[in-house]
């Protein structure tokens, strides 16, 4: 009998953890897609959906200080305010190791500096 409890609870665990996996597989792709997409549009000068993309991809890692400092460089071509947005996300980004933390200074710097009028 106990052999028959352990063999049902391998079953249940290999199947829980499949479909985890699973369901993991499709958000890394989704974020890959968006990531991508975020690139395009930017390149493209179509900054609002450079700003949706980037900020999909927050709600997806709001850690994530890529996806922030994304968010701020189509905010700022967009003329938002990116004081604001650094208040409402700056908190949740990660500085656990010398790359975020440099992202999330150049971040910063961004929402600090005068921006420049194109001539």
């Amino acid at each position: 009998m106990h052999k028959f409890y352990l063999f049902v609870s391998v079953i249940l665990i290999a199947l829980c953890s499949f479909t985890v996996f699973a369901k993991g597989k499709g958000i890394v792709e989704e974020y890959q897609s968006i990531k991508a997409n975020y690139v395009v549009q930017f390149k493209k000068g179509n900054y609002e959906a450079a700003y949706k993309a980037a900020k999909d991809l927050l709600h997806i890692d709001p850690t994530d200080p890529m996806a922030y400092l994304q968010l701020i460089m189509a905010a700022r071509e967009l003329g938002g305010d990116v004081k604001v947005i650094r208040d409402n996300f700056e908190p949740w980004v990660s500085e656990s190791n010398l790359k975020e933390k440099e992202l999330k200074l150049l971040a910063d710097m961004l929402i600090e500096s005068p921006q420049v009028e194109s001539k």
